[in-house]
């Protein structure tokens, strides 16, 4: 265990953080609420925006990647990203996979990188 703390979880910043909390919290898939003062200066409106999928072109090429075991993007959410995206969206499912396997896990080489890596050559 102590090899994989050593990389995870990956530092990030303390507003990425309460951006997921956000999410989270509030329906919809909104950015990143800053108070209403700073969401006038950066919106121009009290509260913030829906992020706008509509605006990615419909022939532009997506692969998402999830899991059964994935805690933090769990199915119901992936499935409605891929409705609202419209676009040419591959999906990448592997049902005994986590949020970080597709990154530490151990068969990861042979289950999900040769998969993403087809993808990539293909665009």
């Amino acid at each position: 265990m102590g090899f994989y703390t050593t990389f995870m979880p990956e530092p990030t910043s303390a507003n990425n953080v309460a951006h997921l909390a956000q999410l989270i919290r509030n329906d919809g898939f909104r950015k990143y609420y800053m108070g209403e003062e700073g969401n006038m200066n950066k919106y121009g409106q009290a509260t913030p925006p829906e992020y706008d999928l509509s605006s990615i072109p419909k022939e532009f090429p997506i692969l998402i990647a999830s899991g059964g075991w994935d805690h933090l993007s769990d199915l119901v959410d992936v499935q409605n990203l891929i409705y609202n995206l419209r676009c040419n969206v591959k999906p990448l499912y592997l049902p005994r996979y986590g949020h970080t396997d597709y990154v530490l896990g151990t068969n990861a080489s042979t289950e999900a990188f040769t998969q993403v890596m087809d993808f990539l050559r293909s665009v």
